[in-house]
């Protein structure tokens, strides 16, 4: 049985947004920084076939770096905003159900949320929280202190199963793996408005293994399910944005059913 405590400190540059003139406050952008604080527990059990690991974290953030409109520009820059904080418990868990067939599965829960007076860079425009915005009767705040982090699950779980057959073709190992995972809908702002969807996606690998070398067959997202990587929300200056409020979604689709084969060769 181990018992473990972590504490570390991460820091994101700040810079320059090439495609804002100089001289505009928006040109440049100052670091983003977190403290990360972990504890958890590894034990062995059922004669050592059975390791569980349980850990549980704080991540607390300052200053960070979000896009937001330009005034009176078609563009789009980096700025800070404010801080967030998350807080979160994970199991990891993998058994030994025979010599030959392994089985792991792990859940996470998280509440990641913005801190009060966080402003949400990529809502300021659409809420009429901008300079010369042309929004009477704004519908929105881009004050969202409280809010789930955008593009930040609440939720997420896996699972995988390999077996093996030892020395399938002379000195060759042959294995199948199978795996799923799971990672709840999240939002795609931090108004909390819209969600960009689960993801549900299943993996499958058959590979042959030696000391000298592998070959492996697969097939990621075996179901060819449609899911998006990633949906922001920016500015239509068709339509007169930023001034006008009016935004526009770009989604980045997650990859269709993919095979491949690698091989690998250790000297």
């Amino acid at each position: 049985h181990l018992l473990y405590a972590n504490v570390g400190r991460g820091v994101k540059t700040g810079g320059f947004n090439s495609n804002v003139a100089a001289g505009l406050p928006e040109r440049t952008f100052g670091t983003e920084s977190n403290w990360t604080f972990e504890i958890g527990s590894k034990s062995t059990m059922l004669d050592g076939r059975m390791v569980a690991t349980v850990s549980a974290w704080y991540v607390d953030w300052k200053d960070l770096q979000v896009q937001t409109a330009v005034a009176n520009s078609p563009v789009s820059a980096v700025q800070n905003f404010g801080e967030a904080r998350s807080i979160g418990i994970e199991v990891d868990t993998s058994v030994n159900v025979t010599e030959d067939f392994v089985i792991r599965a792990a859940v996470a829960v998280m509440d990641p949320q913005y801190k009060d007076g966080f402003i949400e860079g990529e809502a300021t425009a659409a809420c009429g929280e901008f300079v010369n915005t042309i929004i009477t009767t704004p519908g929105c705040s881009a004050e969202v202190g409280g809010n789930t982090i955008s593009r930040t699950s609440d939720f997420q779980a896996s699972i995988s199963g390999t077996y093996t057959v030892p020395e399938i073709i002379q000195d060759y190992d042959m294995y199948i793996r199978g795996d799923f995972s799971h990672e709840a809908a999240k939002f795609d702002t931090g108004l909390n408005f819209a969600s960009q969807g689960a993801i549900n996606l299943a993996n499958a690998r058959i590979g042959f293994v030696n000391e000298n070398l592998e070959i492996a067959f697969w097939v990621d997202n075996v179901f060819d399910k449609s899911w998006n990587r990633r949906v922001t929300s920016v500015p239509f200056t068709a339509e007169g944005a930023p001034n006008s409020g009016v935004v526009q979604y770009r989604v980045y689709p997650g990859d269709t059913r993919t095979g491949g084969v690698d091989i690998r060769l250790n000297f």
